[in-house]
């Protein structure tokens, strides 16, 4: 039953849930604790720079005002580009402009911090008993369902805290969007629907937690169907709505489940969690997982994971000696406190925070950004051949960057006052070391013309990569030349050997059986018919027995 606290005028419930990539990928680490009065004084900063009537803030002022906060220039461009990607913009660049409503947004999300519980204070505890009944997790109050809200591991951040935050922080949130941060515009005593649009980085709103989502401006004005958007509504009775409807929705975020090591993809919000997978092999393909609003790939070790579909936002935690491929992500990827992983993707923004000894294989268009205790760290061009790629870059809105040089020498390091060396924390790969990979194409649809899809190196990766082919082709010669059959047959068996040798050290070997696993339920539910193919193609992606 739906406490009458939530049902809303028009006699239905309505829930607000916090958004889990907001916290993902918003909150930038880069040695600086923000405050409410350091958000206050680059936002009042920023504003100076700025006609009262403008909204659109562009990167000098922004500059300008956080440094007046105390943020170096290294970090306040890598919270733009940031800032940028969540806020939706198609140009990532110095030259965008931002409105600053949804900045500010952003900005107070900095104040969240794991290790700063919620609670301590009046407004904490009170807040605290709003949503302990959330219909939207009934769960909680049983032995399961507080084992569903345990601390997530990988980003230190459990939903309960979140909500607890956004609770006592809401006011602030509000000022931001009505853009009396500081408290001097007595005429700020309403909230238009104009303003509210800018929540939707933070929340989204649905009549149920199987419902698809609404913006915020939406749903406010379906719990309050008499009111003028136009005009605003008044503040308190905006905030005293979104505090009695703030959930957080299982469904729409599941938790992480440690017991349950297989992708789980919800058909009605198109996330995907991969979970926890220990020298697996994980291929998922558009035909089998349609297009993804966010990926989490979370405490994998020793695995291979093939995503061959079109994701908003990819984040990647807690992850040990792992090839990810994600070949068209539309706006971010993140990757936190991962050891030794190759990830090859291509993408608007790549993010590094407390990654050590990891490669990125990227066409992006902005510079890597490294933030957090990060080091050891390689990037090299995007090195993927996929036949379908072209047809998921087009759904993407993305293209292989051009310049890729451009961006790969030089990253942004996020890192302290100076943001120190990027030498010492990132380097470009030697393209000596440089060669291709392919993304694994399974069944009897299986195209082997994967080279109509072009990869665009820079002229260093592409020569070293010609010498390497011609190398290669030129051995084969003289072996022909110089061997006779037999002796053929005992290089080919020689070769065999140390091949089987390799798969057996590297622990791919059981990768190779997984692989072939796939191809043969792919290859029956082609034949069973298209009812059979997404539940062979879900069973393809858990793990072997």
């Amino acid at each position: 039953p739906v406490p009458p606290s939530r049902v809303g005028r028009a006699g239905y419930a309505m829930h607000l849930t916090v958004r889990s990539e907001a916290f993902d990928h918003g909150i930038v680490s880069f040695g600086m604790r923000w405050s409410q009065q350091t958000v206050a004084t680059a936002l009042d900063s920023v504003s100076s720079k700025m006609k009262d009537e403008d909204t659109e803030v562009p990167y000098s002022a922004w500059e300008t005002g956080v440094k007046a906060a105390g943020v170096p220039d290294h970090a306040a461009h890598a919270v733009w580009l940031t800032f940028a990607s969540l806020l939706g913009e198609q140009e990532l660049s110095k030259e965008t402009r931002l409105d600053i409503r949804g900045l500010g947004v952003l900005l107070v999300m900095q104040l969240y911090s794991a290790s700063r519980k919620a609670g301590a204070n009046q407004e904490g505890r009170a807040f605290e008993g709003m949503f302990s009944h959330s219909p939207s997790s009934p769960r909680l109050q049983s032995p399961r369902g507080k084992q569903r809200y345990e601390v997530n591991a990988a980003t230190s951040r459990d939903p309960k805290h979140i909500l607890e935050f956004v609770g006592q922080r809401l006011n602030l949130f509000i000022k931001a969007i009505t853009r009396d941060f500081s408290g001097a515009r007595p005429d700020a005593t309403v909230v238009t629907g104009e303003c509210l649009q800018f929540l939707d980085v933070l929340l989204t709103a649905s009549e149920s937690t199987a419902a698809p989502k609404m913006s915020v401006r939406d749903a406010c004005q379906k719990s309050h169907p008499d009111a003028n958007l136009k005009e605003g509504i008044a503040i308190d009775k905006v905030s005293q709505w979104i505090k009695g409807h703030l959930a957080w929705n299982d469904k729409l975020y599941p938790g992480w489940e440690s017991k349950q090591p297989i992708p789980k993809a919800p058909p009605t919000f198109a996330r995907l969690v991969v979970n926890r997978t220990t020298g697996h092999l994980v291929v998922l393909e558009r035909d089998v997982i349609g297009d993804l609003t966010s990926l989490h790939i979370h405490g994998c070790i020793h695995s291979t994971i093939c995503i061959g579909a079109t994701v908003e936002t990819v984040h990647i935690s807690n992850c040990e000696d792992c090839q990810i491929i994600l070949p068209a992500v539309s706006r971010v990827v993140t990757v936190t406190h991962s050891v030794r992983i190759n990830v090859h993707t291509v993408a608007k923004t790549l993010r590094c925070e407390s990654c050590t000894e990891c490669v990125v294989y990227v066409s992006l268009t902005t510079p890597v950004i490294v933030s957090g205790d990060s080091r050891g760290l390689l990037v090299a061009p995007y090195n993927v051949r996929y036949s379908k790629h072209k047809d998921l870059l087009d759904s993407a809105g993305l293209t292989l960057n051009k310049h890729a040089v451009e961006v790969l020498v030089n990253p942004i390091v996020a890192r302290g006052s100076s943001g120190g060396d990027p030498g010492a924390i990132i380097h470009l790969m030697n393209p000596e070391r440089f060669q291709l990979t392919r993304f694994p194409n399974l069944g009897p649809e299986r195209t082997p013309d994967e080279d109509k899809n072009e990869l665009v190196l820079p002229e260093l990766y592409a020569t070293a990569l010609s010498k390497h082919q011609e190398t290669y082709e030129d051995l084969m010669q003289e072996a022909l030349r110089v061997l006779d059959p037999s002796g053929r047959n005992n290089v080919m068996t020689a070769l065999q050997a140390e091949f089987n040798a390799f798969l057996q050290r590297s622990g791919k070997d059981k990768m190779v059986l997984e692989m072939a696993k796939m191809a043969h339920q792919r290859t029956v539910a082609g034949q069973g018919g298209d009812g059979d193919k997404k539940d062979a193609g879900a069973a393809a992606a858990a793990p072997a027995p």
